[in-house]
């Protein structure tokens, strides 16, 4: 029996952050799609670039996809 394990990608960072080359979001999803014993959680503020790559893509059963969300803008004072 395979080990499996449930992992949050991009814990502190989001993948589909402008700056992230569409090229390398591919590849994460390659590993995601080979890697089919383990469930892989995906969080990320930005909706819109998610949607327009994953429309075209093929989605791993064993991803979790989210949307995290503000209501408010935030300040932060020191």
């Amino acid at each position: 029996m395979e080990d499996t394990r449930t992992i949050f990608v991009n814990s502190m960072s989001d993948l589909f952050h402008p700056d992230v080359p569409d090229s390398f979001i591919a590849d994460v999803f390659s590993v995601i799609s080979e890697t089919p014993q383990h469930t892989y959680q995906l969080l990320t503020k930005r909706s819109q670039r998610m949607r327009r790559l994953l429309d075209d893509w093929r989605l791993p059963t064993n991803l979790w996809l989210g949307v995290s969300i503000e209501s408010k803008p935030i300040r932060v004072s020191s």
